[in-house]
């Protein structure tokens, strides 16, 4: 089984050269199985969650527009929308309403009654794309013939996506602060490319303006050339670029969930939940959060 395991991750180049040292992990023998009811589950779940999120974005848009400059509940949302958002994200949080992410990892624990719980929705992170793809093939090589169901895989469904939107290319800038992630970004690229989509994985220090003028981001990370901002977001504006995350990182931020929620029984924040959020949507995300504060 170490055998199989170890071809695996050497096919993939996870550890070429000093990478071993510095990209070891440790595979729990704990498989966690899904069984077909929860996957159901989670399945209507998911449907509540775009619901959400896309409400979440209309408000947004509203929220952070200048001309109508709301206050009272408006003002507060917009608070809280952009507590911990560095500034340049601000405007871009209130373009484009239907611009959610198609890329979105929900965290999930068991509470003491078996019944799944939701601790964060991450809608603005890319890492685990190379990482899920290598354990979907651990699964494939240590169980070839299994006649249990497996799900599709991020990647897979991903280039559907990106076919979808007219695409046949994606482009994966990231940070210098991500290069750590660069071998799993490697992994994701080659993946995408047996799927029919060229990826190009490039980093902010080797970027040129001409490449951030047009085509379809992955997302925008936090970068530190902030000269490169000014390129991209025009090119978002006059609609030359799209986003499979874009760049509303209140979707992944803690403070939504307890927006959400509204345990504090604001009567404005709750009016303006059922405004844009089917009750039906609402009420079952709010059944997976726990009680969530704003302090």
């Amino acid at each position: 089984m170490y055998h199989q395991l170890n071809a695996v991750v050497t096919e993939s180049g996870l550890w070429e050269g000093k990478r071993r040292k510095s990209h070891k992990f440790l595979l729990s023998p704990n498989v966690y199985h899904l069984s077909q009811k929860q996957y159901q589950e989670l399945y209507h779940l998911g449907i509540a969650l775009y619901d959400c999120l896309l409400g979440l974005s209309h408000i947004a848009v509203i929220a952070y527009d200048k001309k109508l400059n709301y206050n009272g509940t408006w003002r507060f949302t917009r608070k809280i929308f952009s507590a911990g958002v560095p500034k340049i994200y601000e405007p871009l949080q209130g373009m484009n309403i239907k611009d959610i992410p198609k890329l979105l990892k929900i965290d999930l624990v068991i509470d003491q009654n078996g019944q799944f719980k939701i601790v964060e929705i991450d809608g603005h992170n890319k890492h685990g794309l190379g990482y899920s793809t290598l354990t979907k093939k651990f699964r494939q090589v240590l169980y070839p013939s299994s006649e249990s169901k497996e799900l599709p895989g991020i990647i897979p469904m991903l280039a559907q996506e990106i076919k979808k939107m007219g695409y046949d290319e994606i482009k994966m800038i990231y940070s210098d602060r991500e290069r750590f992630y660069l071998p799993e970004f490697e992994i994701a690229q080659q993946e995408f490319s047996k799927h029919g989509i060229n990826c190009l994985v490039i980093s902010e220090i080797k970027v040129k303006e001409n490449f951030l003028r047009k085509g379809l981001f992955l997302d925008l990370p936090f970068l530190q050339r902030k000269e490169l901002y000014a390129t991209i977001i025009k090119a978002y504006e006059n609609k030359n670029v799209s986003f499979i995350i874009p760049p509303k990182p209140f979707l992944g931020g803690k403070n939504i969930l307890a927006f959400l929620r509204n345990d504090s029984t604001n009567e404005g924040i709750e009016a303006l939940l059922l405004s844009f959020i089917k009750k039906s949507s609402l009420e079952k995300v709010r059944g997976y959060i726990p009680p969530t504060f704003l302090i």
